[in-house]
């Protein structure tokens, strides 16, 4: 071959890289923009009121990030009527209706009527683009007309659909694959962000319904109560009658007395207008943690965190100038203890007369145990909000990843590359293994995939993390490790708890820009019974202590309850995820661990991970020699199953280039078709899950039917936890997960052939 052949080859080999580089790229915008849109979904509830503002909210999101909407609209199924109505629109009169055309604001289907009846009932998408035997379908005689193109999605949640959301487009638009899968993600996020109101609104009911009936109870006290006082008016007449009253109001508030001293919640009474407290109960004395001689005479100022001393001075206001504040909803306060501890409490007070003078009685509920119930609910949406996003791109992204790297790797293999391809290939390379490690993360703090845990040395795995920590952190801060000698093992995923130390002294390099010093210590600890209430959230018994100390700007008190939340960061815009702390906090959880962050502003910061020690103690892992340089070549015939072409063709080449045959199949009918022609002469199969028309794991079933000795290596960017991950990875030879080295995939390939 001449140099002019050896050139035109050579670009052409660079048109069919960039075509498949464009490929990627616009790909890889595609599902940034839909992480933009997820993104701003699932911060809907955090700013929209009610729930139709919330629905407009959501198409405006998906009108403004997607160019082409000609209209769209949600429908939610009410089951007081049967049907799928109206919710909102957005979009041209002749879409969704306007003024001059009401009758389409009525818009409704029962379940099965219409692509959105049918939809709701199948609770599988539809994706239609102009076919003139359809329009009365679409029309249901609403005078409706056909738009270009059109996605139905059902707003589905793990218990069913809630409703239907319709995305109408001006001109035709095909549905490809990916784009079905991100609308189908768009409509996962809009049925959260809708099915957060709808559940708002039923506690706002209830709410109402127990407001309501505490008023009418109250009413009916006060009724009670004004009739003994006439009827104990006309009793005075009569002497006998008198006594006899007189006694029944000694009973009664000798009752009285025994419910406001046994009661649960702290009751007192201040006089006005001086505020000096003339009447505490017990409850309300051990709240305070103070005796009733202890808090005679105090004011509320005395009892009441400093914070709150405006929202309680404009009570006080309105209460001296007589305002009505007997049906006024409870409010909450920081009360400070006698030891200055504190403890959030909800008052409701009352004007009342005591030993003649005018009072106010405050009624004081310990709610510190519901609004943290509350605060880890809010968590736990956030967790699975982050946890539908991960899982939902978790598949498309680490196959573009792979087309990445592989592509990089077959660069790499043509020879030397000179400056500065070189270095901008190496620049990839890393750029697209931080990509993996962070979908990886995510995946790992949405708890979407198991952690790996094995006996383990924890000291080994600080070991390794700290001397990536002394290559990478800047001179100007010194790194200090203590590892003491006796831990115990503990249940750990090395890599894991090595990522939790690696991102916890990133983050105290970038609290010290000027220099400092960053300590990194283990130590064993035993929580004994009567030690437990100094470590909440820990059992009793022996753990393997991690701490990671810094000496830079400190975190303060406000900030500290917010830093293990998704996305949420102090740093400067693009300088921070906001999702390091989290994937922290994943990571630890996962490993039925604790963290705790001591911290001060100017003063440093502390964070401590107790990790539960293996009881009897088990060997930690060994490191397993490195197996000896081996040829990984064959001639076996290799079927490659993936409906990401660029990954076929890397893998074709590679594989080829040692010897193998190689078949290729971009779904999972295809891959039946070519097996059930010549399993005879296939060796192997490395076959995705995620396709179109069949699924990987059917495919993996159909494939075993025809010959239930076939071997199969599942290739795969996402695979869910769950019951069916163990069955499934039982069917295969093996696993491995995407983005992989080629040189891994030949080793996979190479042992499964040889077993």
């Amino acid at each position: 071959m001449d140099a002019g052949q050896e050139l035109e080859r050579v670009k052409r080999k660079n048109q069919t890289l960039s075509r498949a580089i464009f490929k990627l790229q616009t790909r890889f915008e595609s599902l940034l923009k839909l992480l933009s849109v997820i993104t701003r979904l699932t911060a809907i509830p955090l700013q929209a009121s009610d729930l139709t503002t919330a629905a407009d909210q959501v198409l405006d999101v998906l009108v403004q990030e997607y160019h082409g909407i000609d209209g769209c609209s949600i429908l939610i199924y009410r089951v007081e009527t049967g049907r799928l109505e109206l919710l909102t629109a957005n979009g041209s009169a002749d879409r969704v209706g306007e003024p001059e055309r009401p009758h389409n604001r009525n818009l409704a289907f029962l379940p099965g009527e219409g692509v959105a009846g049918r939809v709701f009932a199948d609770n599988i998408p539809f994706f239609w683009n102009p076919d003139p035997g359809l329009d009365g379908f679409l029309k249901k005689d609403l005078e409706l007309a056909t738009p270009e193109s059109l996605a139905c999605l059902p707003l589905s949640l793990p218990e069913g659909p809630i409703g239907v959301l319709n995305i109408s487009f001006g001109a035709p638009r095909p549905f490809d694959q990916p784009r079905q899968r991100d609308l189908t993600v768009i409509g996962g996020a809009a049925a959260n962000v809708i099915q957060t109101f709808i559940l708002r609104a039923e506690i706002e009911d209830k709410n109402a319904c127990l407001l309501k009936a505490h008023n009418e109870l109250e009413q009916r006290v006060k009724e009670r109560t004004a009739a003994l006082a006439a009827a104990s008016e006309k009793l005075k007449q009569d002497i006998a009658e008198r006594i006899r009253t007189e006694e029944a109001l000694l009973e009664s508030e000798q009752r009285y007395r025994s419910f406001v001293e046994n009661n649960p919640n702290g009751i007192f009474i201040y006089e006005l207008p001086s505020g000096r407290i003339v009447y505490l109960n017990s409850a309300i004395c051990a709240m305070l943690g103070m005796s009733m001689e202890e808090g005679l005479g105090k004011t509320p100022w005395d009892i009441i965190h400093p914070k709150d001393f405006a929202m309680l001075r404009q009570r006080f206001n309105a209460i001296s100038r007589n305002e009505p504040v007997s049906n006024s909803p409870p409010r909450p306060y920081t009360f400070v203890r006698k030891d200055g501890s504190s403890f959030r409490g909800e008052v409701t007070v009352s004007l009342i007369s005591f030993q003649g003078k005018k009072a106010v009685q405050g009624v004081l509920r310990d709610v510190t145990s519901q609004e943290r119930l509350e605060m880890q609910l809010r968590q736990a949406q956030k967790l699975e909000a982050v946890g539908t996003l991960s899982s939902g791109i978790a598949h498309d992204f680490n196959n573009i990843l792979q087309a990445i790297t592989g592509y990089l790797q077959l660069i790499k293999r043509q020879g030397e590359v000179k400056e500065p391809i070189r270095r901008y290939v190496h620049e990839i390379d890393r750029a697209a293994d931080r990509a993996a490690e962070l979908v990886q993360g995510l995946l790992t703090f949405t708890h979407r995939t198991p952690a790996e845990l094995k006996p383990s040395a924890l000291n080994r795995i600080v070991d390794s993390a700290v001397r990536i920590l002394e290559r990478t952190i800047p001179k100007m801060i010194e790194v200090e490790a203590r590892l003491a000698d006796d831990l115990k093992p503990v249940m750990a995923d090395g890599p894991q708890l090595e990522q939790v130390v690696i991102n916890l002294g990133s983050n105290a390099r970038d609290a010290m820009p000027d220099g400092g010093h960053l300590l990194i210590q283990t130590r064993p600890f035993e929580l004994r019974d009567e030690d437990g209430d100094a470590y909440p959230g820990l059992a009793p018994g022996g753990y393997a202590v991690l701490s990671v100390s810094d000496t830079g700007q400190g975190i303060d008190p406000e900030t500290q309850k917010h830093i293990y939340e998704p996305f949420f960061t102090t740093k400067e815009v693009g300088q921070g995820t906001g999702l390091g702390l989290s994937i922290i906090y994943g990571i630890v959880t996962a490993h039925g661990g604790h963290i705790a962050c001591r911290s001060e502003p100017a003063e440093g910061t502390t964070f401590e991970i107790f990790f539960p020690v293996l009881v009897p103690a088990a060997t930690p892992d060994i490191t397993p020699p490195q197996p000896a340089a081996q040829d990984l070549s064959g001639h076996e015939t290799i079927l490659l199953v993936d409906d990401e072409v660029p990954i076929l063709e890397i893998g074709q080449e590679f594989l080829e280039s040692h010897g193998y045959r190689i078949l290729t199949a971009e779904n999972g009918l295809e891959a039946l078709e070519v097996f059930k022609a010549r399993h005879d002469e296939i060796d192997l199969v490395v076959l995705d899950l995620g396709m179109p028309k069949m699924s990987g794991e059917a495919c993996l079933t159909a494939l075993l039917n025809i010959d239930p000795r076939a071997r199969i290596l599942i290739a795969s960017g996402y695979l869910a936890k769950g019951e069916s991950r163990p069955a499934l990875l039982a069917k295969a030879s093996d696993f491995i997960n995407k983005p992989y080295r080629l040189r891994d995939l030949l080793q996979k390939v190479r042992t499964i052939l040889e077993t």
